[in-house]
């Protein structure tokens, strides 16, 4: 995947801007003592819920910008595109049987930043394309593949897959990163027991080889010697559970100027892939020195979808020869009274004060798409 110039100018612009709201912050979760819309929400790291309100939004929070990222994710129809129908219909008996273990992964591999821009605001020069061409292969079992992140056309592209247990792609970058979202689904051994296999990622030169024991809660990040990352993240699914389980992605950094940082993104579900809203937030220090974020998730329609907050740590500084700094998130994701109804977590990585991304997992009660 390549970066696009325009789209840069826009983020940077956009992120300058986002969240400026008047107005000052307290404990609003049910609105008391203010207007109780959105124009009325701020910036505050100090207030229990970072100034936001559990009020209704226009769609996508009227920005173009948090809904292109959403577009970047490209569900497939068919995951099991170049199976022979009988793997197929094995395939999908297997996704619905709560006995089967069933994962959902998430792999992005590339720069996951956007590059940094120089004193004068022009756009820094593209680097030089990397290649990604590589497989994921188990040792028994089935890939589904449910959605492709950031591919494009005639660049990055899945290759015919001539067996169940494995899939290959071409894919280059040049300052971006690449992805795919898959199931992975494991056979049972002849005494009704669960086998442990193995499954082995590679792109380019990088190899690494997982027990399947480890995607129960995989939250992985390896930073390669040129710059670029390759980030794993996985968990257990069960379409008979009451939690649901999914992914979540987006930018996240900071604007030139301003005293905290922001996140955007959207919020998806990890079986089907399926969009199900969209987030926004910020981050920083609050007045106790704690590293805290605050964000807020609405569903496709705008509607109030519940509160995020917790904390944020920093793995790199960013004082490096690439400025890269890195770290991850985690907390919890809250309904408009406040009460807890799920966890958040994740990764994030950013260059110098430019906007970066991340990449994480939320896990909670079921939604319904668009309510």
């Amino acid at each position: 995947m390549r970066p696009s110039s325009s789209l840069a100018v826009t983020v940077a612009c956009v992120l300058a801007a986002l969240l400026a709201f008047p107005g000052c912050g307290s404990d609003r979760a049910t609105g008391a003592g203010d207007v109780n819309d959105s124009a009325s929400q701020t910036v505050n790291l100090n207030d229990p819920y970072g100034g936001f309100l559990p009020v209704s939004e226009e769609p996508a929070f009227d920005d173009a910008e948090v809904s292109s990222l959403a577009g970047r994710e490209a569900p497939q129809e068919d995951g099991y595109a170049g199976l022979s129908e009988g793997q197929r219909e094995r395939a999908r008996a297997q996704e619905r049987d709560p006995a089967r273990l069933v994962y959902s992964l998430s792999v992005l591999w590339g720069d996951l930043q956007l590059p940094d821009w120089d004193a004068t605001g022009d756009p820094p020069p593209e680097r030089d394309p990397l290649t990604w061409d590589g497989s994921m292969t188990l040792s028994n079992g089935t890939i589904k593949v449910v959605s492709l992140i950031d591919f494009e056309r005639d660049e990055d592209f899945l290759l015919p897959r001539e067996t169940r247990e494995s899939v290959s792609w071409v894919s280059v970058t040049s300052g971006g990163f690449d992805g795919l979202r898959v199931l992975i689904l494991l056979p049972s051994d002849s005494t009704g027991g669960r086998a442990v296999e193995t499954l082995t990622f590679v792109a380019g030169d990088f190899v690494k080889t997982f027990t399947t024991d480890a995607l129960e809660e995989l939250d992985e990040l390896f930073e390669l010697g040129d710059g670029s990352e390759v980030s794993f993240r996985a968990f257990r699914v069960n379409p008979l559970s009451t939690v649901a389980h999914g992914f979540c992605s987006g930018r996240w950094g900071w604007a030139e100027g301003d005293s905290v940082g922001t996140f955007r993104g959207h919020w998806i579900g990890g079986q089907d892939g399926a969009l199900f809203g969209y987030m926004r937030g910020h981050y920083g220090v609050d007045a106790q020195g704690r590293q805290v974020f605050f964000g807020k998730l609405i569903h496709l329609d705008g509607g109030f979808g519940g509160f995020l907050r917790g904390h944020w740590e920093a793995a790199g500084t960013g004082q490096d020869d690439s400025r890269r700094a890195h770290g991850n998130f985690q907390g919890e994701w809250a309904n408009a009274r406040g009460s807890a109804v799920g966890r958040v977590r994740g990764h994030w990585s950013e260059a110098g004060r430019a906007p970066g991304v991340f990449s994480g997992a939320w896990s909670g009660r079921r939604i319904t798409v668009g309510s």
